[in-house]
Formats: structure tokens, C-alpha cells, sequence
């Protein structure tokens, strides 16, 4: 006799985890939207130039104060750049203009336009309630081509009330899964015979990046099958009875059948679909399907199983068949089944 079977899939309480952000970044190929020399004020160094995972944009002195809201809003890797622009007087002096722009990718478009928003949302605040010694702007966009659904923004800082102040621009936008941001810097003194040229190459930019954006592709959903196994059924400790081995489960005893899975990336809306194939010698088959939506923030150990009596004694053979966005990946366990 079979237990009528139903199928539930489970976030496991204590296991919900997300991978280091080197690993959960692996596949998105990032490399694309190092921009060349050229394309920063002249002459320009170019000091760093790299792939930018969360760990690194929450540590950068630059970005630090982002980066822990953007891979809260969902943000999986990126690549950051800056440029420098010595700009050295007939004295030997420096007044050097630092270019930089990071680049966020997302799992999800929604991500990206949501980290976008949310980051508008902060300057205009300060453009309402600018910090004290502190004058903030909003500058046109209409001329720059890029972002989506007129994503894109820009606004300048000038921190008046300081020794050696700075003047800064940010200009941002959003296409598709990725949020760019780009930042200029200048001494307030400079911003007129330094700042004021350098910045007319930050439209440049944005459209250099935009272009690159439409064209990065979010890589297929990552998972792997950790284990299937057979369970005690009951047993709130879901204490293991079979692995991959050949132990003997009684046939007058239910038992969980469990896959567990673990899923790093995944592109939103997810579902997580699960095929169980019960097969034993000489006796015919079961088959049983489930498909459940995963969350938002989809990374983390999911379990999925059905409870199931075995209708006889014999050779067991247990297939699952585990699909995220059209990527399979499949996995057999055999064992026992006694009288």
C-alpha cells in the first residue's frame, strides 16, 4: 500500500545561506565593461581596473557606503574602475581629477531598477536636506543615452564649508540587469580649469557603458543536487536511513523521500521543480511531480520530498529529475526494500 503522496518544497531553517559573493559571481562575465584609457580625461592612469564582488565594493573607500544596499537589493558581482588625471602645473604641481564608476549586476532587471530608484531617492533627499556646508544639485539628463524607462540621473556635491574641498558628480543609470554608477572628483579650486573639461567625457562614458549593459547576459540558473536520500518519516530530526549505499528499508515502515538541493543563483521569477521517479524490480514505477516558486533571494539549501510507502520487496531504484529555469540536473540512489 502507498501513502497518497504530496509533495512540499522547504527552505531548511538554519541553512539558508548565501555563497561568497567570488563564487555566486563566477559565471557572470564582468570583464566587458572595462572601458580603455582613452575613454577617461586625458592623460589618464587607469589605477585599478577589476572585478568588483560585494566584499570588495562594501570595503572600497569609494563605494563602502553602498555596498552593503546593493547586495541587500540583490546585487550579485560587478566590475569597478578608477582613472586619474595628474594634471601637473608649470610649477610641478598636481590637481589631479579621479574618475571612477562602478558596475552592479543583478540577478533580476527588477533588482537593478530598484537599486536605481533607491539611490535617486537618497540624492534627492539630500537635494531637499543638503548636509551642513554642503550645496547639492541636480543636473539635465536629457542629453545622455542611457538607462531604461529614463532610468538614469546626475548630481554634483560641492563640500563648501571644508579645507581642500571637493566638488563630486555622480552620474547613474540603469539598463536591463545592471546598475552603473560613475563618479568624478576634483578639488573645489580645480573644478573650473580641471574639473570643468574632464567632465564633459562623463556622457561619453555612460553611453560606452550603457551599450555594454544591453548587452550582458545573466547566466543560466546555478544549482547542484546535494544528496537524495530516504528519511525516517516523522522524525522531526529527519534522521537519515539511506544515502547512496545499500541499507535495507522495511516495506511496512513510510519513509521521506528527500532531495536536497542547493541553489546559488537563479534569474527572478524563479520556480524549483522536482520529478520522482520510485522504481522497483519486476514491480512497476511511481512518478510524482512538484513545481514551487522560490523567494526573492533565491541562494540558499532547499529540501523537497514526498512521503512513500513501497508497495514490495525488492531492488529500489529513486530518480529525481530537479529543474530551475530550464536547467536540469538529475540523480539515482538505489538500495533495498524488505519484507
Amino acid at each position: 500500500m502507498r501513502l497518497r503522496p504530496f509533495v512540499i518544497v522547504l527552505l531548511l531553517a538554519g541553512l539558508v545561506i548565501t555563497l561568497p559573493d567570488a563564487a555566486v559571481g563566477a559565471d557572470f562575465q564582468t570583464a566587458g565593461f572595462a572601458l580603455p584609457a582613452s575613454a577617461f580625461p586625458q592623460p589618464a592612469e587607469i589605477v585599478i581596473s577589476r572585478t568588483e564582488s560585494n566584499t570588495l565594493a562594501a570595503q572600497d573607500d569609494l563605494v563602502r557606503s553602498q555596498g552593503a544596499t546593493l547586495a541587500s537589493s540583490g546585487r550579485v558581482t560587478g566590475y569597478f574602475v578608477r582613472a586619474a588625471q595628474t594634471n601637473i602645473d608649470a610649477t610641478g604641481h598636481s590637481h589631479p581629477v579621479i574618475t571612477s564608476y562602478l558596475v552592479s549586476a543583478f540577478a533580476a532587471t527588477q533588482d537593478a531598477a530598484h537599486a536605481f530608484d533607491l539611490h535617486r531617492q537618497a540624492w534627492l533627499a539630500a537635494l531637499q536636506h543638503p548636509p551642513a556646508g554642503t550645496a547639492v544639485n541636480q543636473q539635465q539628463t536629457t542629453s545622455v543615452h542611457a538607462g531604461d524607462s529614463h532610468r538614469v540621473a546626475e548630481f554634483t556635491s560641492t563640500a563648501t564649508g571644508e579645507q581642500n574641498a571637493k566638488s563630486v558628480l555622480e552620474l547613474f543609470f540603469a539598463t536591463r540587469y545592471v546598475l552603473v554608477q560613475i563618479w568624478q572628483y576634483t578639488s573645489l579650486s580645480d573644478a573650473t580649469p580641471y574639473g570643468r573639461p574632464a567632465r564633459k567625457l562623463v556622457p561619453g562614458m555612460a553611453e560606452s557603458l550603457n551599450g555594454v549593459a544591453k548587452k550582458f547576459a545573466v547566466p543560466p540558473a546555478g544549482f547542484r543536487i546535494v544528496s537524495l536520500r530516504a528519511e525516517a518519516y516523522g522524525s522531526p530530526a529527519l534522521s537519515k536511513v539511506v544515502g547512496a549505499g545499500s541499507l535495507i528499508v522495511s516495506v511496512r515502515k513510510p519513509v521521506y523521500l528527500s532531495a536536497y538541493v542547493h541553489v546559488y543563483r537563479a534569474l527572478l521569477p524563479a520556480t524549483l521543480g522536482a520529478r520522482f521517479s520510485i522504481a522497483i524490480a519486476g514491480k512497476g514505477q511511481d512518478d510524482f511531480q512538484v513545481t514551487e516558486p522560490l523567494p526573492s533571494h533565491p541562494a540558499g539549501f532547499y529540501r523537497v520530498f514526498i512521503p512513500y510507502r513501497f508497495r514490495a520487496a525488492g531492488r529500489v531504484t529513486v530518480s529525481v529529475q530537479v529543474t530551475v529555469d530550464n536547467v536540469v540536473h538529475r540523480e539515482t540512489v538505489s538500495f533495498n526494500a524488505s519484507g
